[in-house]
């Protein structure tokens, strides 16, 4: 999960359609909009298709953003952000990632929890272990956490 502020600062993108929330959060992304699902971001990479073309279909599977070169049409309530290049953001954001799981492994907050030859590496959370929380403390904390900032009354 990550935030809009997360994204524009880790791709240098900035949004050029769509109103974005304040509270602006995404739960994944992805550069095939056959896989993309709701609440995530696409990316439009340029492959052996452009991946502008998929934008739209994109919109219609659910993402929540799409970041791309160029305006393209879309929905009117689509958020779209621009880059130079999809897919140096999408590294970007990645790398932006990785170092802040690599942070919360050396507070002993995650550890990597997916073995050799794993396509994607997982991590599991130790937040119950560092601060020794019983399962109502942490669900409690858990649903704080998604459910984002919140506003008195």
């Amino acid at each position: 999960m990550f935030t809009l502020e997360q994204l524009l600062a880790a791709t240098g993108g900035r949004v050029i359609q769509g109103t974005p929330r304040a509270d602006e959060r995404f739960i994944g992304g992805a550069f095939d909009s056959r896989i993309i699902g709701p609440g995530e971001v696409f990316f439009a990479l340029r492959d052996q298709r452009v991946g502008h073309d998929f934008v739209a279909d994109a919109f219609a599977r659910g993402a929540r953003a799409a970041v791309v070169e160029r305006s393209v049409p879309t929905p009117d309530n689509a958020l779209l952000v621009e880059v130079s290049q999809p897919l140096h953001a999408l590294r970007r954001l990645a790398e932006a990632i990785r170092d802040a799981l690599h942070r919360l492994s050396r507070r002993r907050w995650a550890r990597l929890a997916s073995g050799p030859g794993s396509r994607a590496p997982k991590y599991r959370h130790l937040l119950d272990e560092a601060l020794d929380l019983v399962p109502s403390q942490l669900s409690l904390i858990a649903v704080l956490l998604l459910r984002g900032a919140q506003t008195p009354g």
